[in-house]
């Protein structure tokens, strides 16, 4: 276990973010905003949940729900510690940039350059092509408990060319295994463990004082536990157990925090200032775009240095995602109006994104555009006799994630239980068909050839054809 070392402050990421206050609501209605959190609390059987939200630079609205442990009935309290899951790739990549504007890495350098000890095959990867998720490597996710490497370095070198997906810069593709070797490579640059170095260079410097890598350290604090729904009938929320301490997970998914902790760091995001503003302004710029196809149904997004960006009522949004492990975490940032809002729950995969959209409409008052229509794709249609053979094939990303796609009385299915019918539903977009009609899930096909798709596009991960791309 690393020892959590309240080092030096390297400098100040925003000399404005040292509290966090409660600012005048100005009128807004939270009572409606609470009533729809706690209709998406039930929706999603999420036992508890804090909302921070966030204008100009003050928090303007804190408020916890539920319980922290739905055995012991204890209400959550606005100060308790939550897991924030993939929300910590913004931390990663964050920390990289501020490295590399004091010339301490090199972005675009080879990774061999600093971590000599890493599967040749992987020395050639750049960090600015694993923090954007364009490094062309598989994904693979965190187990509960305590599994995995003994150290992040042992995680590094583990790898090896079975990780690759596909060449660098081929296709966005969203790798926890990236952010894991980009982890390992900072503390090699650094000289630091990458905890020590992520509290120096931003939680210290926030003065985020509650926020740790350490779960031994983040329960000397008010917690809220984890929780699951479990494979019952009907389904139950229950505990999750063991508390999850994998080294592997530190630099993709490892952070626990807080909601006033979390505020400052959106603060900062929001409003750069003084030595770090460069560096928050690289990491929040896009470095990659998904493949997206609109009319098919699949919005556009772009990824900066562990930070997602899309437009909200088109309004800049920055932020992520975090979800796994017993807990779902949601930061959603609009820098441009000084606005955002973060949501922390204590149940796996508990995105409450709902509230999340009702709360920046209410922050955006009067001024608030029109919200952008996302497209629910054409009508499906039948795929041409040439589309279906060219889309036949096994899709594969991590050794557990294949997708395989073969004819059926003349037609293109879906492998599954029962096999789902395949139809197209915009330019570049197929989507499987439920028996009803109803579509389960569209994928963005993504090609260089004629005769075959080589990559089917879902779930922000690239899924490459086995055969077609050989």
């Amino acid at each position: 276990m690393m020892s959590r070392l309240r080092k030096g402050v390297a400098f100040a990421l925003c000399a404005a973010a040292a509290t966090t206050s409660i600012a005048n609501a100005q009128a807004i209605d939270w009572t409606r905003i609470d009533s729809l959190m706690a209709g998406e609390m039930r929706a999603t059987r999420t036992p508890g949940a804090v909302l921070v939200a966030i204008r100009e630079d003050s928090v303007v609205y804190l408020k916890p729900f539920g319980v922290a442990s739905v055995e012991t009935g204890a209400p959550v309290t606005s100060d308790m510690v939550f897991r924030v899951a993939s929300v910590t790739k913004m931390f990663t990549g964050l920390t990289a940039s501020l490295l590399a504007e004091r010339g301490q890495v090199d972005l675009s350098a080879p990774i061999g350059r600093y971590a000599s000890d890493i599967a040749p095959d992987l020395r050639g990867l750049t960090l600015a092509a694993l923090l954007s998720h364009t490094a062309g490597l598989r994904d693979a996710f965190a187990v509960p408990g305590s599994a995995g490497a003994p150290t992040l370095a042992a995680a590094a070198r583990r790898l090896d060319k079975g990780a690759i997906l596909t060449r660098p810069g081929t296709i966005y593709s969203y790798s926890n295994i990236g952010f894991m070797l980009a982890g390992y490579v900072l503390e090699r640059a650094s000289g630091s463990p990458y905890a020590d170095l992520v509290s120096r260079e931003v939680l210290d410097s926030l003065g985020m004082t509650h926020s740790t890598f350490e779960p031994l350290v983040a329960m000397t604090y008010p917690m809220a536990l984890g929780h699951e729904v479990d494979g019952s009938d009907p389904p139950r929320v229950a505990v999750l157990r063991p508390f999850t301490d994998n080294l592997e997970l530190l630099p993709r998914g490892g952070l626990l925090s807080t909601a006033p902790d979390m505020a400052l760091f959106a603060r900062a995001l929001m409003r750069p200032r003084g030595s770090a503003a460069a560096a928050i302004r690289r990491a929040m710029s896009v470095h990659a775009t998904a493949p997206s196809d609109p009319i098919g149904g699949v919005p556009e997004q772009d990824y900066g240095l562990g930070m997602r960006i899309t437009k909200y009522r088109g309004n800049r949004e920055v932020g992520h995602f975090g979800g796994g492990l017993g807990y779902g975490a949601v930061v959603r940032l609009l820098p441009d109006r000084h606005t955002g809002v973060i949501l922390l729950a204590n149940r796996t995969n508990a995105l409450l994104n709902r509230t999340a959209d009702a709360s920046l409409d209410a922050l955006l008052g009067e001024d608030t555009p029109p919200r952008a229509t996302v497209s629910e794709g054409a009508a499906p249609v039948q795929l041409s006799a040439a589309e279906a053979r060219g889309l036949v094939g096994r899709y594969r990303n991590a050794g557990d994630e294949t997708l395989v796609f073969s004819m059926e009385g003349g037609e293109l299915v879906l492998q599954d239980e029962p096999p789902l019918r395949v139809r197209r539903v915009g330019p570049k977009t197929i989507a499987a068909l439920a028996p009803g009609g109803s579509v389960v899930q569209r994928f963005v096909t993504v090609s260089h050839r004629t005769d075959c798709i080589e990559y089917l596009f879902a779930f922000g991960r690239a899924f490459r054809n086995e055969i077609c791309s050989r």
